[in-house]
This record gives structure tokens, sequence and C-alpha cells, in this order.
């Protein structure tokens, strides 16, 4: 009875090892490659102020959440947001770490550009972001969820006017 029982246990184990993990494979370095693909037509659209092409970028179910402001859920959204945008100039994104398993990847990086509003000077920016990318039913691979913040503290806030004098 004894000799059955562990029987039974090394046959549980055995078929519970053979069963193995069903997790999916590494990110394919042909997945990473289209990625960065696709990461490299999104500057050019954020180079160029091409809105629209940038917002291709994205899943149609793609949240932003763009630094100081609300989160953004559609693509009408989106395009408002990017609009507002002034011109700039030497977009960059430097993708530091392209993970992930199947159809979905996760993109940590840096990016940095110059902004130009007009009749303003200039305005450097650099800070990181994270990206999570889906690879669509079409093959392609978009955005679904994208979150950046600026490395550039934000300006200090002005001074208090100061008191009126009191009256006597």
């Amino acid at each position: 009875m004894r000799t059955t029982g562990i029987s039974l246990t090394i046959l549980g184990a055995a078929a519970l090892a053979c069963a193995g993990s069903s997790a999916p494979a590494a990110l394919a370095d042909a997945d990473k490659a289209a990625i960065a693909t696709a990461s490299a037509d999104f500057q050019k659209a954020v180079r160029a102020s091409a809105w629209d092409a940038w917002a291709d970028s994205y899943s149609a179910d793609a949240v932003l959440g763009p630094p100081n402001g609300a989160e953004l859920r559609s693509r009408a959204g989106m395009l408002n947001w990017a609009k507002t945008i002034p011109p700039n100039k030497d977009f960059t994104l430097k993708q530091v770490d392209v993970e992930g398993r199947g159809d979905l990847a996760y993109v940590y990086g840096h990016y940095s550009w110059v902004v130009m509003p007009p009749g303003a000077p200039e305005v450097p920016d650099s800070g990181k972001y994270i990206e999570v990318w889906k690879k669509q039913s079409d093959g392609k691979w978009k955005i679904v969820r994208d979150v950046f913040n600026s490395d550039v503290p934000l300006p200090a806030p002005p001074a208090p006017a100061p008191a009126a004098a009191k009256k006597k």
C-alpha cells in the first residue's frame, strides 16, 4: 500500500512536470526590431509635428499619460493635446530596455528635444518614458500605454506680492 502511494505521488509529480509552463516565449529579435522601427517613425512624426502620423503609433484603446495633465484615452484627445505642442527640434528617443513576452512588450528609455514657443526663447527638455507595446492582429506593434516625464525641474513660482502697508 505504501508503494502504491509513493508511485502515485511520483506519477503526479511527473505529470505536472510534463505539463510544463505555458508562458509565452521571450520577445523575438524580429519583434524588437519592429518596435525600434515603429519608434523611429514616431520620432519622425514628432519632429515634423505630423500629429496624425504620430497618433497612428497608438492603438485604438491606448492611454497616454503626459506630464502635468490628465490621461488621454482617445485618438481625438491625444491629437487635441499634441496640437498644443509648439514647434520643436532635435526630438530623440533612446530605448534603454526593450523586453516582453509573446505579443506584449515594454520599452524604458530617455528622450530629449527642444521646444520652440513662438516669440519666446527655446526650451530644452529631457526625461524618461515607459511605453507598453502590443502586437496587433495585423502584426504591427502599437503603443497601448505611454507615460513620460521631464528631468528638468519646474520653474520656481513667482514671489508673493509685498504686503500693502497698513493704515494707522
